[in-house]
């Protein structure tokens, strides 16, 4: 999902865990966004 918070793109990706990426952190590439959004995953289990 991609949302928009003033005026900066936001990507939250939902599964049983939540992962998000703002413009301001320094790892928010595509790679990085995934890697977090699966160690979510696991963390819920």
């Amino acid at each position: 999902m991609d949302l928009e918070f003033q005026e900066q793109r936001v990507s939250i990706s939902c599964s049983i865990g939540v992962a998000t990426a703002l413009p301001s952190m320094p790892s928010n590439n595509l790679e990085a966004f995934i890697g977090r959004a699966d160690a979510a995953i696991y963390q819920a289990k």
